[in-house]
């Protein structure tokens, strides 16, 4: 069960969709598809964020937080105690672009 005011952070999910340009080519863009309010615990490169456990989360996404993104390596819910907790690495928007 989480705890009263353990979720007092809001972030932002964002899932992939794939287009095609004018020449064919498949480009891969990002549009916002969920908001909710998490905790985190901040690891080296990492950061853990436990969330209320939804079907509208999962590990394709990627998570927008204090004007970071992060990519979900790991998504483990709990359907138990109602919740989810991610593990998100922070992506270098400077060489990682789309996919």
């Amino acid at each position: 069960m989480i705890e009263s005011g353990t979720l007092n952070d809001r972030i932002r999910f964002l899932s992939p969709v794939t287009i095609r340009n004018k020449y064919g080519e498949q480009l891969t863009s990002w549009e916002l598809s969920y908001s909710c309010w998490a905790g985190e615990v901040w690891l080296p490169n990492t950061v853990s964020v436990l969330v209320r456990y939804t079907n509208k989360i999962h590990d394709r996404q990627r998570i927008v937080w204090n004007d970071s993104t992060y990519r979900i390596e790991s998504f483990n819910a709990s359907k138990k105690d109602g919740s989810a907790t991610i593990i998100a690495t922070k992506i270098d928007e400077g060489t990682e672009k789309g996919g």
